[in-house]
């Protein structure tokens, strides 16, 4: 090969690659516009605030006015020696629960919006009181010889078990009256006086 062949290879080399590199451009996407924007986050639940818990002591004293109302319809019930136990049983179980509960509400602390509970047991218990008077299934039951020792045994223990440590729980809760700061000033014309 020539001088001049060889020197032009290089040349020839470089045209070509300037060539191969040049060809049609790639096509581009027309611009439509600003880029899509970053996608939104799902979004999260709403929690829900946790459902206010009910007052112990408001429901332990609905449980038992559910007591003291069923105590006084037990006796339209008894007929026969076997209910007559059957009621004894039952009454046996509300004098324990009524305890239980007495426990329960002498540790629980005073909170002065519920008054308006202890009164409506107040209500409830002059309500039973009542019913020993005008209720003629428990006056039948009493009268009657047989079934009324029984019952009249299982009544004192509800009122003086059941009742009594209950009465005493609730009225232990209630604030006491507020006491003078001090003693009561002394009249001055007060014979020690002078």
């Amino acid at each position: 090969m020539s001088n001049l062949q060889v020197r032009g290879l290089p040349l020839w080399f470089f045209a070509m690659a300037l060539l191969a590199g040049c060809g049609s451009p790639t096509p581009t996407k027309p611009n439509a516009g600003p880029p899509p924007p970053p996608p939104v986050p799902e979004p999260q639940p709403v929690l829900q605030p946790p459902k206010p818990q009910p007052d112990p002591y408001e429901t332990a004293l609905a449980e038992v006015s559910t007591i003291v109302k069923r105590y006084g319809s037990i006796y339209a019930g008894i007929n026969d020696d076997a209910t007559g136990n059957k009621a004894v049983e039952e009454i046996g179980g509300m004098t324990a629960r009524l305890r239980e509960l007495s426990a329960k509400i002498g540790k629980m602390p005073y909170r002065a919006d519920q008054e308006k509970h202890a009164l409506a047991l107040q209500t409830d218990l002059t309500q039973l009181q009542t019913a020993q008077l005008t209720n003629a299934d428990m006056q039948r039951v009493f009268g009657d010889p047989d079934l009324g020792l029984k019952l009249v045994d299982a009544h004192q223990h509800f009122v003086l078990e059941g009742l009594l440590p209950l009465g005493q729980a609730v009225v232990a809760r209630q604030p006491s009256a507020p006491q003078p700061s001090e003693p009561p000033a002394a009249p001055t014309d007060s014979p020690a006086l002078k």
